[in-house]
């Protein structure tokens, strides 16, 4: 406290902010303190004055429940203080309070930097790069999520099955947004379908935005990986993402990072198999571990069920879930700009 901060940890904390500048770091620090907690304010304000009018509370008590359960879907903490309710499942029938979950869940899913510009700039065509990836992304996979989920559930006596077609246009929105962050489900998701499930897998490994409250690769890594796959395809030599040319070291970091994450799905998952598959479908088990990695929350109902190696191991990879994207970006960041002493010849090997 009272000292200068070094040019080292300015750029950890632009690394761990997901901002490209290290100039008025402090200050944007300042600016995300101040919104994040105006959020969470408003939003805690909105549900405190409906549950005080759905479950007959004092304002004390009501007003604890909605700052708690704001705070909590902001920062895609997923846990719930709602008594007798299986995470929001009390909240079927109540399109309010699940508007303002999905929409706090969203805002806490984007990070700072995007929602700062979204307000400054408004037009997608002047957006930086990183945020135009993370919006268009986001955009897509609440859009395909909701659909699939929808489509799947659609005649699921379990789940969606017995509702209206506006309520299960409602839920499966919720299902969409939730699944890469929050972790907050409406509806059993043990008794979702296994295609359901598999897909749900595929949002938890994504997750939300860099520097956001959410987990998973993230959506800017995705958003390179897919724009290398789109330039390899077309056989050019540079990746080029909306009229912009992504850095090679970027497109090496995307590449390492979503092949660290497959890879610690497949350790978890195979020690899981060995511990715990004589009694757990391999689905469940797989499910477990992409929330554990993802941070997401979201769980078949087996964990209380896995032997306590099968946990242990679920709350290592949920450390090294929410720490290794921010410590392998920190460690990667101290080499960025470094000109090799030399380097090898090249020679070329065969692919596919």
């Amino acid at each position: 406290l009272g000292q200068r901060i070094t040019l080292t940890q300015r750029m950890a904390f632009r690394e761990s902010l997901g901002t490209t500048r290290i100039g008025g770091i402090l200050r944007t620090i300042r600016n995300l303190m101040v919104t994040a907690l105006l959020l969470q304010l408003i939003g805690g304000v909105l549900l405190a004055i409906k549950f005080q009018n759905k479950f007959d509370w004092g304002w004390p008590e009501a007003v604890w429940h909605g700052l708690f359960q704001a705070v909590s879907g902001f920062n895609n903490a997923g846990f719930t203080t709602i008594p007798d309710s299986d995470s929001l499942s009390v909240f079927q029938q109540d399109l309010f309070t699940l508007g303002v979950m999905a929409v706090l869940i969203m805002l806490g899913g984007l990070s700072f930097a995007v929602m700062a510009e979204l307000v400054r700039v408004k037009r997608f065509s002047r957006f930086s790069l990183d945020t135009k990836i993370i919006v268009a992304a986001s955009v897509v996979l609440w859009v395909l999520g909701a659909v699939i989920v929808f489509t799947l559930e659609y005649d699921n006596s379990s789940t969606l099955g017995p509702m209206s077609f506006e309520q299960k246009i409602v839920h499966s929105v919720f299902e969409s947004i939730t699944a890469r962050a929050a972790g907050f489900s409406t509806i059993g998701t043990g008794l979702l379908g296994p295609a359901t499930l598999f897909f749900i897998i595929g949002l938890m490994f994504i997750g939300t935005a860099s520097a956001s409250a959410g987990g998973g690769i993230r959506l800017n890594t995705l958003g390179v990986v897919v724009a290398t796959i789109f330039s390899s395809v077309r056989g050019k030599d540079h990746v080029n993402a909306f009229g912009r040319e992504l850095p090679q070291t970027q497109v090496h970091r995307a590449i390492t990072v979503v092949a660290l994450g497959i890879l610690l799905v497949f350790v978890v998952a195979f020690v899981l198999t060995g511990t715990e598959g004589g009694q757990t479908r391999f689905i469940s088990l797989l499910f477990e571990t992409v929330s554990a990695v993802g941070t997401v929350g979201l769980s078949t109902g087996i964990t209380s069920d896995l032997s306590t190696i099968g946990r242990l191991l679920i709350i290592v990879t949920m450390v090294i879930g929410r720490i290794g994207p921010l410590a392998l970006g920190l460690a990667l960041v101290h080499h960025e700009g470094r000109v090799p002493l030399y380097r090898y010849p090249q020679e070329r090997v065969r692919i596919g």
